[in-house]
């Protein structure tokens, strides 16, 4: 595995990419009589482990820290997303601001075996644009102070971690919301976002459901339009999904809350759910797309027969790109959508689209080409 990782960042390194990053990892895997454990510090040096079966399935993707999600604790969770929720539309980006000709697909028919997704802004509107950004309204009293904490908590976590080599770090924000004591207490803050909790005080269990309720005030998040159509359309047509985002514990709930099954009994491959809270790193880093990259050769699909969707064209286009995968850039919400073209201006994707349906209308006739040519 290791030699794997160390052969593709000199790949990395040789593609001419703009914005791409370059592959960090402090990464180590071993093997035992169950599988494998590939373990790395987090970002306050405790030990991260995800451990493997021989068929290289998560089994523990928790650190030993956080602990993992009781079914009690998950259904709850989920309750109290769908509490949370209201309606989201998506604001479609004004005429002129997408380049015409990115709509225009340089996809080769039949090419595609594999659809990787982002969440926040592709798979489900986000209010703030993307996760934990602390920027969707305006606040006082002791949410403005959660506020504070969390971002100057996150941003010591963050410089901590560079200082330690890793360029794009990823923190855990329960292990953040654990360590929270402001001048108001705990409690009295979290009654502030509305909470009324039986959780124990101080407890990990306390700390998810704070850091939930947080981001659901700040951050709202619901599905995009026509997402579960989409998921359905393309598993229908036999194709292999999976995700790859900046994701949180909570992340995977929302498919729980609002399509009432979680990622994996609505069809994508438990191997190719990457999430950036379990890997400790955050897209843009090479760390996610090899961990997908090396999945998907196990199906027999190379990067070049996938296509990963996201909004972003550092996060998303650059980082897919540079492993090899063909993209897809979703602008079909402008509160999320990251052109970047200080940094990426360079860069194209292989497709643009305004909608989830358009992807599935792009793919039809190249997979049942495909099937026809087998």
């Amino acid at each position: 595995m290791l030699r794997i990782i160390r052969t593709r960042r000199k790949a990395f390194r040789r593609r001419a990419i703009p914005c791409a990053p370059i592959l960090q990892t402090r990464a180590a895997s071993t093997y035992n009589a169950i599988g494998k454990i590939f373990a790395a510090p987090d970002f306050e040096g405790n030990p991260l482990k995800m451990e493997y079966d021989r068929m290289e399935r998560k089994t523990a993707p928790e650190s030993a820290a956080a602990g993992g999600l009781s079914e009690e604790e998950r259904g709850r969770l989920v309750s109290l997303i769908r509490r949370s929720s209201r309606p989201l539309e998506p604001i479609p980006p004004v005429r002129g601001e997408l380049p015409a000709d990115w709509e225009q697909t340089v996809l080769r028919p039949g090419s595609i075996r594999a659809v990787l997704f982002d969440l926040y802004g592709t798979l489900f509107v986000s209010a703030a644009g993307d996760i934990a950004s602390g920027g969707g309204k305006t606040e006082d009293g002791a949410a403005a102070e959660m506020s504070a904490y969390f971002r100057a908590a996150v941003n010591a976590r963050h410089a901590k971690a560079r200082a330690a080599g890793v360029k794009w770090p990823e923190v855990r924000v329960e292990e953040i919301w654990r360590g929270y004591a402001g001048s108001v207490l705990k409690e009295a803050a979290a009654s502030a976002l509305g909470e009324n909790s039986s959780a124990k005080a101080g407890s990990m269990e306390r700390s998810r459901e704070i850091a939930l309720r947080y981001e659901f005030a700040v951050n709202p998040a619901y599905p995009m339009p026509g997402a579960l159509d989409t998921i359905r359309a393309l598993r229908g047509q036999g194709l292999t999904l999976g995700i790859i985002s900046n994701a949180q514990f909570f992340s995977p709930l929302l498919f729980d809350a609002f399509f009432d099954a979680a990622p994996a009994a609505l069809g994508f491959d438990p191997e190719l759910l990457i999430y950036s809270f379990e890997e400790g790193e955050a897209k843009p880093s090479p760390v996610l797309f090899v961990r997908a990259v090396d999945a998907l050769a196990k199906r027999g699909a190379g990067p070049g027969e996938t296509l990963y969707v996201g909004n972003d064209m550092r996060n998303d286009i650059a980082g897919a790109a540079a492993a090899g995968m063909k993209t897809c850039l979703f602008a079909g919400d402008r509160r999320s959508l990251r052109l970047r073209p200080d940094e990426c201006g360079q860069l194209r994707p292989d497709m643009a689209v305004r909608s989830l349906a358009a992807i599935v209308n792009y793919l039809r006739p190249a997979h049942a080409e495909q099937e026809a040519g087998r």
